[in-house]
């Protein structure tokens, strides 16, 4: 079994950051999304901890199979490139 977390805000789910050019380093852009399947797969509960407080969510631990785990990334990843067609670059 793997694990990972994902954050969520109400009921949406952290998909990742943001690039932006931001000068001062309390700043930061977030993207959220309302289907799990395209949440971010957190892979440290330290990371995961730091995203909720910075957001003000929760966060939750998720257990899979190595090919669940497969399914899951490959679907924020289709979220990914859907993202950088549209011009919104997520690093």
């Amino acid at each position: 079994m793997l694990s990972y977390w994902i954050v969520t805000v109400g009921k949406l789910f952290y998909a990742g950051g943001l690039y932006r050019e931001i000068t001062n380093e309390k700043d930061f852009s977030m993207e959220f999304v309302s289907n799990q399947d395209h949440a971010f797969q957190i892979l440290s509960e330290e990371a995961a901890i730091r995203i909720a407080d910075q957001t003000g969510g929760t966060y939750f631990k998720v257990e899979v199979t190595e090919e669940e785990f497969d399914r899951v990334l490959a679907k924020h990843e289709e979220l990914y490139k859907t993202s950088r067609k549209r011009g919104i670059i997520i690093p």
